[in-house]
């Protein structure tokens, strides 16, 4: 079974939905939401240690960030009309790139 397809991006979304509670938190000032994003960021790293067993770090932590940069980005983008500049969308391009090399062997 191949863990990195499915434990790095668990943790990415896990870590995706932390990040959209602190964010959510800043705007309202709710601490349920501050709560939520720490259980959150708990859960990522159980499963962020859990897939430690089974992947190379060094591979796991490129993919997980890049898959993390990504998903935030859109998040920022889409949901609280954030906007990107030239040089971020090179610097996300470049990120997935990067994936596509590391799997190419």
């Amino acid at each position: 079974m191949n863990y990195l397809i499915i434990l790095v991006p668990l943790v990415a979304i896990f870590e995706t939905a932390a990040d959209i509670f602190f964010k959510e938190w800043s705007i309202r000032n709710n601490y349920w939401l501050l709560a939520s994003g720490i259980v959150l960021y708990g859960i990522s790293t159980l499963v962020w240690a859990i897939s430690l067993k089974y992947l190379p770090l060094s591979k796991a932590i490129i993919i997980f960030s890049v898959i993390t940069i990504i998903t935030i980005v859109l998040t920022g983008v889409i949901f609280y009309k954030e906007e990107l500049s030239l040089l971020s969308i090179v610097g996300i391009a470049l990120g997935i790139i990067s994936i596509v090399l590391l799997e190419w062997e």
